[in-house]
């Protein structure tokens, strides 16, 4: 991901403070993305998506295709409910992707309910191991 926004970048030769400009975040925060000391919140992530009229697929690695961005609302019940209705195919318990993940299963259950929306670097190893697009689990569908 980190390649992409910086190949992005470039290619349409923005500085790093235009696009944190456009995307409302300092020059700092980005350039932490960019440089991969941080990772990008999932609304950024939608943002750059925007910003850069691309699929948030091709952002992520998952397409080499550009794809177009996607009118996100980020909402994080709808989010969570996807979350749970993949886990459930997949029969894995909330303790098992909690520990696939490293963290607790409080915060994964917090995700699934749509008390919190999911963090980026869990959302792309979340739709790695039940290889579900990202997009897919963000859709505004029902």
């Amino acid at each position: 991901m980190i390649e992409k926004i910086r190949e992005l970048r470039e290619f349409e030769d923005y500085s790093m403070r235009e696009v944190a400009n456009n995307i409302g975040v300092a020059k700092t925060t980005y350039s932490s993305w960019e440089y991969g000391k941080e990772n990008i919140p999932l609304k950024h992530l939608v943002s750059l998506s925007k910003f850069y009229k691309v699929s948030i697929s091709y952002l992520t690695g998952e397409t080499k295709e550009k794809g177009t961005s996607k009118n996100y609302t980020l909402d994080s019940k709808k989010i969570g409910k996807r979350l749970k209705a993949i886990r459930l195919k997949n029969h894995y318990t909330q303790t098992e992707v909690a520990n696939f993940l490293n963290i607790d299963q409080p915060t994964w259950c917090n995700y699934e309910t749509g008390k919190y929306l999911i963090k980026t670097l869990y959302l792309l190893a979340f739709s790695k191991k039940f290889n579900v697009p990202v997009e897919t689990i963000l859709s505004n569908k029902e």
